[in-house]
């Protein structure tokens, strides 16, 4: 077959049997936008590099920070509660992540239940954080110590949260976070525009996490298209039974896929008129995935107009 494109400076040449797709084949093929949503391994990806590393980053020196922090409150019962909850919660976020990843492939046979299960486990993590935000805020005299919490704290905000895949639900988790802390600072203060930057934070996070949603997928559709577009070339160069030939009108020989001296048709001191002359045009019929329709060849010259082709 040779494809030729109007007002274009190359020809296409291209000498092969057409590989038809199966209707099979065609209703196999899903939309992009279901695909994004199908797409578990990136997904499972950054919720065990966030969930995972988080947690092996803490685990080692959870149990002696709570500890102290346990001694510090003479043993009471709410302190080891809290302490106990804590060295869980870094055990869960442990757990989640390798598993996540580890059943990647199981999960994939049931994409959006999984995706939704996940995302509400993480948004539950975040239930906690946010639990312990507003069962600590303001408890620190210390204004450093106030300060490294503080940070230690949105640092797991932000590794936590960010792996929620629906844009709303991170909205949520965001929001209740900073709205804790501005209603604690506005209880203090007294002061109406503190309330203020609560707004400015709502405005800020939905949009900004609905134009990212946005974003990703269609990155993702647009990466999807070209790869579902070089599927089909690779299955054609794969099934070609003759040869493929790429020939510009200015570059001459651009592409072929076979030997020299492989085909008698083709001879390397030959112009482009004169090969394909040579070529014998036969109807076939073959099962399988050939196109029952000839090769059509058509006899090109270079001072022939663009109009009669």
């Amino acid at each position: 077959m040779i494809i030729f494109k109007k007002k274009l400076f190359l020809i296409s040449l291209i000498i092969l049997f057409l590989i038809k797709r199966s209707p099979s084949q065609m209703k196999s093929r899903k939309p992009a936008a279901v695909a994004y949503n199908e797409n578990m391994d990136d997904y499972t990806a950054r919720i065990f590099h966030s969930h995972a590393i988080l947690a092996v980053a803490a685990i080692p020196f959870s149990f002696y920070i709570h500890y102290d922090g346990i001694r510090e409150a003479n043993f009471a019962p709410r302190s080891i509660i809290n302490g106990v909850l804590w060295c869980g919660f870094f055990w869960v976020l442990l757990i989640m992540g390798i598993v996540a990843r580890r059943f990647t492939k199981k999960f994939e046979k049931h994409p959006r239940f999984w995706r939704w299960a996940l995302d509400l486990m993480t948004t539950s993590l975040a239930g906690f954080l946010i639990w312990s935000v507003a069962l600590n805020v303001g408890k620190s005299v210390n204004p450093y110590a106030r300060y490294v919490t503080g940070w230690w704290s949105s640092l797991m905000c932000l590794s936590i949260f960010s792996t929620i895949s629906r844009w709303y639900l991170r909205t949520m988790a965001y929001t209740s976070v900073v709205a804790i802390v501005v209603i604690y600072a506005y209880i203090e203060t007294g002061k109406l525009r503190v309330l203020f930057i609560l707004f400015q934070v709502l405005i800020y996070f939905v949009l900004s996490n609905f134009l990212s949603d946005r974003n990703s997928k269609r990155k993702f559709m647009e990466k999807q298209k070209l790869y579902e577009e070089t599927q089909v070339f690779k299955e054609i160069l794969d099934q070609t039974t003759d040869g493929i030939l790429i020939y510009g009108l200015k570059e001459g020989l651009m592409y072929r896929n076979w030997e020299t001296n492989k085909y008698k048709w083709w001879k390397e001191g030959h112009t482009l008129d004169e090969n394909l002359k040579m070529i014998k045009v036969d109807q076939k019929k073959s099962s399988g995935n050939l196109i029952t329709q000839p090769i059509v060849i058509i006899e090109l010259s270079l001072s022939c107009s663009y109009e009669k082709l």
